[in-house]
């Protein structure tokens, strides 16, 4: 009886060891970001800039290939100057590449902070269209690289699905609370893809932030940490070895945060953008999105992007944005 308890033991430990290797190959695959910006965008600034190269833009195939070389020149930053800020996140030690847009008038304080997403930065063309439509309105624009991304901080190269972003945002926030003198309520958050993940924690949080966008969103946590594992060729079944393996890095991922987030919305507004055809983040996480928000009687504007695949909406609806995003911040700060 002695040997089968004894080999018994072995086998359990080692399929125990082998699904722990298996969840860190798995984690290491979805993971890592290349703290850094592609050299086509690397001279990009809200005064100038380009898309995203061939096989570098936020989707994949030969529809990207043929927006790479389209004319961005109409949403260049117009008659305003920008200034390149860094700032302190302390308590992570974190150094922030920012960049400040301040309003033409110096009384204005409504201001919005643009987030990336997931291995992008504030040089992309989906960050520098929307803050340029919002700075060319009028109003301040704060555009920030979170850590491990574009020119900012880079301690460990990954990225933690907004559990240890939104603080970067946090330290942004307060920078334009204490240096520029704005209140909360004034500040609204625009955030592309993957930033919305962070902007969840932001809206449980801060509760006197005024308003928040999202474009191309996630809701659905189960589902897109299958999805993400896939589109890096990782089978999407094996997603909950990667989630448990996590816990050994001190990343605890909250699959039930969006739904809590959007309880604390109460009263404030939400704008909502999504392409339909969305090969990175699947249109129904904010079809699902909204009609949750919907169901708890919050505020909420959606606009469906018909045929756009991932942040394109900004290239193909870019009137979409040009008449709804200031007007909304406007009338919410």
């Amino acid at each position: 009886m002695a040997p089968i308890v004894r080999y018994a033991s072995f086998f359990v430990i080692s399929i125990f060891i082998l699904c722990l290797a298996v969840g860190e190959f798995i984690l290491w695959q979805a993971l890592p970001v290349s703290c850094s910006n592609h050299e086509k965008i690397e001279t990009n600034n809200p005064v100038k800039f380009v898309t995203n190269a061939k096989g570098q833009g936020p989707f994949r195939g030969e529809r990207w290939s043929q927006l790479v070389d389209m004319d961005l020149s109409q949403w260049y930053l117009k008659n305003k100057k920008y200034e390149s800020v860094t700032i302190k996140n302390t308590e992570d030690s974190i150094d922030i590449s920012s960049w400040w847009i301040p309003a033409g008038e110096e009384s204005e304080k409504r201001t919005v902070i643009v987030v990336h997403g997931i291995n992008g930065s504030k040089k992309e063309f989906n960050q520098l269209i929307p803050a340029n439509i919002i700075a060319n309105s009028g109003l301040n624009v704060l555009m920030i690289d979170v850590r491990n991304h574009g020119e900012s901080s880079c301690p460990d190269g990954w990225h933690f699905a907004g559990i240890k972003e939104w603080k970067d945002v946090d330290a942004a926030i307060e920078y334009l609370i204490e240096k520029k003198g704005i209140p909360e309520k004034n500040i609204g958050i625009h955030a592309v893809s993957g930033g919305g993940l962070g902007t969840f924690f932001l809206i449980k949080n801060r509760k006197d932030l005024g308003a928040f966008s999202l474009d191309s969103g996630v809701f659905d946590w189960d589902s897109i940490v299958q999805h993400e594992l896939e589109y890096h060729g990782v089978p999407g079944f094996t997603w909950q070895l990667a989630i448990f393996v996590a816990k050994f890095h001190g990343i605890f991922f909250d699959k039930n945060l969006p739904k809590e987030a959007l309880n604390d919305l109460q009263e404030r507004p939400l704008l909502v953008f999504h392409g339909t055809e969305d090969s990175r983040v699947p249109f129904f996480h904010s079809e699902k999105l909204v009609e949750y928000v919907q169901s708890i009687n919050g505020k909420i504007t959606f606009f469906p992007l018909k045929g756009a695949d991932h942040t394109e909406g900004v290239l193909s609806h870019s009137k979409i944005y040009e008449d709804n995003l200031p007007k909304f911040f406007k009338t919410n700060l």
